[in-house]
């Protein structure tokens, strides 16, 4: 894969650097984790596997009955998916489900939309694909080491359908699992980044973007259920993805 087999240090630098940067455009003289790569090149098209952050699921105007993505107004992905399209023209594929973890998105998957998104994928060869995905496994606690060996799986599977595909997993907000989770948020992103730099793919973290559903304010950032992003917070998180379509 083009440019997403990047020296490590630069990349876990720039996750660094960049967690919770919002609406900032990196500086042209830093080489970013995604240099060199399809996207970088042509920024022609880009996809994302998520839940239910990445589908609108509770944005104002959301209707979908079958758990998949809906463009709603606020949503996130609809508001990076749209920057990018006035920018440059790209075009945009959205394979999130409700509920989905990295599971979701191997040969036996619950749904669909997730069990054939590889397949579909390796079809239209986007330039660059998100993975934000996690948060599930987090709030149903289960071993960060199984979630940890799904994500390679899905990985490897996405470079052997499409090798140009430069690949950016997105550390998502911490979501409220409870008084006292036995696995912490923090344990998953672990298991994340050690992912993305054994595979040596680029990373986002959201958390510094959207504050902890465990803080005193949530209500200013979450639905009562201290999970879901409010509208408002929807346009802070895709305020925090914008800059890395930039770091080249």
């Amino acid at each position: 894969m083009i440019g997403v087999r990047r020296a490590v240090t630069v990349t876990v630098t720039l996750v660094a650097l960049m967690s919770g940067v919002v609406g900032a455009t990196p500086p042209a003289a830093v080489a970013g984790p995604l240099a060199g790569s399809t996207w970088c090149q042509h920024r022609d098209s880009m996809a994302i596997f998520g839940g239910s952050s990445s589908t609108g699921y509770l944005t104002s105007g959301y209707t979908r009955t079958d758990g998949t993505y809906q463009a709603t107004t606020y949503g996130w992905w609809k508001q990076v998916s749209e920057f990018a399209a006035t920018n440059w023209g790209t075009t945009s594929h959205n394979y999130a489900r409700n509920r989905a973890s990295f599971g979701s998105y191997l040969p036996g998957g619950q749904w669909p939309v997730t069990r054939n998104a590889v397949a579909e994928l390796g079809e239209v060869q986007p330039d660059l694909l998100f993975l934000s995905l996690g948060a599930n496994e987090y709030l149903a606690q289960r071993d960060p080491a199984e979630m940890e060996a799904n994500m390679r799986a899905v990985v490897d599977a996405v470079k052997e359908a499409s090798p140009r595909t430069a690949i950016m997993a997105i550390v998502q907000q911490t979501a409220y699992a409870g008084p006292a989770p036995t696995y912490s948020w923090e344990r998953y992103k672990q298991r994340i980044m050690q992912v993305v730099i054994d595979e040596q793919l680029a990373m986002a973290d959201l958390r510094q973007s959207v504050p902890s559903a465990y803080g005193t304010d949530w209500k200013l950032w979450y639905h009562p259920d201290r999970i879901h992003m409010l509208d408002t917070t929807h346009m802070t998180f895709a305020a925090g993805v914008r800059p890395w379509l930039f770091f080249c």
